[in-house]
This record gives structure tokens, sequence and C-alpha cells, in this order.
């Protein structure tokens, strides 16, 4: 987790309330709480993942190309780092997610994404040898409990359809590895992020992930499918660039500067609830005593894994 140690223009800032940092955060977390529910209503356009998330990335790239081109010259020992970082963080994890997206509700995708913070400090401990901190085995065990619960309506729900066999695992499964990738990314990111800004490593993996994208999409022979989409579905794309990846992403960075990343991480937990409630009101999605419960289990889980961090 950052500290303020690594946001040295916290201090240049205006001397605004903290309440003004409070709401950025608030604003970051439903903006990126409302990605998952975007995505499935163009889904429902008939556009397949890959291609829906070269959209997503070609429309936000114009804005990270300016972010990653500020700053002195990256070395050359750091740009291999840097192309790995993005294959893993913007590239696979991505189009796992997107993938997983297309086969489970949006609410049980966010739930399952949320459990990166305690995968982060798990790998740490395993792979680097860090201290483990002292609620991560509960908040593991918690976390996937919570999956658990808000899985089995669906899983009873597919069990009754008699169609499809395995597609609610199937989708879990697929946004777990992506959780896992972006956990990966953030841990051997931290030290470029340190050196070189948290904003211009993600813009420049960002950058990486979607020419990434684009070759695949292109190796497809799909490249020309993005400029015949429907006129509904650009105006969605460009909300779910702008709305649901840029803009939360900077509201972020300015919360973080203000109020420091442990009150932006805290309040960036009310996601998951959003997004259930964002999926029940929009996509018709259920939200009973199972759904609730694990979104619980899975937070509370988060909560103890960070504390004291």
């Amino acid at each position: 987790m950052f500290t303020d140690r690594l946001n040295p223009e916290r201090a240049a800032l205006p001397a605004l309330p903290v309440d003004a940092g409070v709401w950025m955060a608030g604003l970051s977390a439903t903006a990126f709480a409302a990605k998952s529910v975007l995505v499935k209503v163009i889904y429902g356009y008939g556009v397949d993942p890959l291609t829906l998330l070269c959209l997503r990335m070609a429309l936000c790239l114009p804005i990270f190309l300016v972010i990653a081109s500020r700053g002195p010259p990256i070395p050359r020992r750091d740009r291999w780092a840097l192309l790995v970082l993005g294959a893993m963080g913007y590239y696979a994890s991505a189009l796992l997610d997107f993938e997983g997206l297309a086969r489970i509700p949006a609410g049980l995708e966010r739930l399952v994404l949320f459990t990166h913070p305690t995968l982060v400090l798990l790998l740490g401990r395993v792979w680097l040898g860090r201290a483990t901190p002292p609620g991560l085995p509960l908040g593991i065990a918690l976390s996937w409990a919570g999956i658990g619960l808000a899985m089995w309506p669906e899983l009873h729900a597919e069990r009754l359809a008699a169609s499809a066999p395995g597609t609610v695992l199937t989708g879990v499964g697929l946004v777990a590895v992506s959780a896992l990738s972006y956990a990966i990314y953030l841990l051997k990111g931290g030290e470029l992020m340190a050196r070189l800004g948290g904003m211009r490593v993600s813009a420049i993996a960002t950058s990486v992930g979607t020419g990434l994208l684009l070759g695949h999409l292109g190796a497809r022979g799909g490249l020309g499918g993005l400029l015949s989409l429907p006129l509904e579905v650009y105006g969605l794309g460009l909300l779910l660039a702008l709305g649901s990846t840029v803009l939360p992403v900077l509201l972020l960075g300015a919360a973080i500067a203000r109020i420091g990343p442990a009150r932006s991480s805290a309040i960036g937990m009310i996601g998951p609830v959003i997004t259930l409630g964002l999926g029940w009101a929009l996509l018709g999605e259920e939200v009973g005593a199972g759904q609730a419960a694990g979104a619980l289990l899975v937070m509370a889980a988060v909560s103890l894994t960070a504390r004291g961090r």
C-alpha cells in the first residue's frame, strides 16, 4: 500500500477542506463500480469482450499517452519491466476480467476483483518474504467464503436452467486469475511507481496493454469491427472510457494526495455495494441474502487485512 512518502506533491497542494478529498475518493469508487454495469449493458448490443475492451482502451489512449510523455526519459533498465507490467496489468488482467464478466453478474465480478488487496499481501509473503499482517489468513478465508455465498444463488439458478453448465465457475475463475494478475502488477510495480511516479507508470503500462490488445484484435481480424459498431455503443464506450476509467483514476490520485492512501482505500470499500445496487437497478440482477452476506464478508476481509499496513 502506498504511503504519503510516495506523494511528495501533497505538500504543494492548495489548502482545501478535507471533505474535498473524501468526496473525490467516493466519486472515484462510484465511477469504478459503474464499470462492470456499463460493460454488461454494452454486451447487450452483441459486442464481444475483446472488441469492447479495445474500444475502451483506444478511447483512453490519447490521455494516457500525454501523461506518459511527461517527465524525464525512462531509464533503459526500466523499459522491459514496464513492458511486462503492461502485459500483466492491462492486457492479461483486463482481458480475463472482461471475459469473466461476460459469464457472471456484475456484482459477483466486482466482489471477486475486490480480493486483490489480500492477494497482494499473500504474494508479498510467499514471493518476497515480507511479514504477514496478522489478519491475512482470516481475511483470505473470509473473502472466499463471501464469494462462495454470493456465487451460490448463481450456481443454483444455473442448475435449474440446465444450460451451459460450468459457466458461473468459469467466469469466477477468469476474474480470479485477473485479480491475481493485477496483484502481481501492483506488487512488482510498486518500486517503479515510487521512483517514476504512480500516475506515469500506470499511464505507460496502460499504453502498452492497449497496444497488445489492439494487436490481439488485429491478429483475429477484428480491427475493422471497431469502425462498424452501433452508434449507441460508441456513446456508451466513451462513457466507459472517460467516466469509469480516466476520471476515477485521476480522482483517486487527487484523493490520495489530499487525505492519504489509507482513508482513500477505506472509502473505496463502498465499491462492491454500489455495483450490486446498480446491477439490481439497471440490469435486474438479484441481490438476495447470499449476495448481501457475501459482499459484507469480502469487505470485512479487505478491511481486516488492510489494518495495520
